[in-house]
């Protein structure tokens, strides 16, 4: 992940779509199938996540995250923003977004009606 972003990320999809792109313009040919590939998504998936139809779990995110290779600290962003948005219980989601808060994150997600979401 890029660690010298001007301002930090408001959501994963940021993240994995910022990720994606560098990935792209450093090499045209490369395309969304390889990139869920790499971090073990189908295509199919990745793209229900990218378009915000689908969301991912605490579990999934942390694989996602190891498998970006990201600092400790990029990483840990990674799976906050997550949880924050699809964690099963509300106290996991509010744990999320206040450490999120704790990070100085300008914009926290907000609360997500959709609270059985993955």
């Amino acid at each position: 992940m890029e660690a010298d972003s001007p301002k930090k990320p408001s959501d994963y999809r940021e993240i994995l779509t910022r990720e994606f792109l560098k990935r792209n313009r450093a090499n045209p040919r490369y395309s969304q199938h390889a990139f869920a590939r790499l971090i073990g998504l189908g295509p199919s998936r990745l793209s229900e996540i990218l378009s915000g139809k689908d969301g991912l779990s605490h579990a999934r995110a942390r694989s996602v995250a190891e498998k970006l290779r990201p600092g400790p600290e990029e990483a840990r962003l990674f799976v906050d923003l997550a949880e924050a948005r699809h964690a099963r219980s509300r106290l996991a989601r509010e744990a999320a977004r206040a450490r999120l808060a704790g990070l100085g994150d300008p914009a926290t997600p907000p609360a997500d009606s959709r609270a059985g979401q993955r």
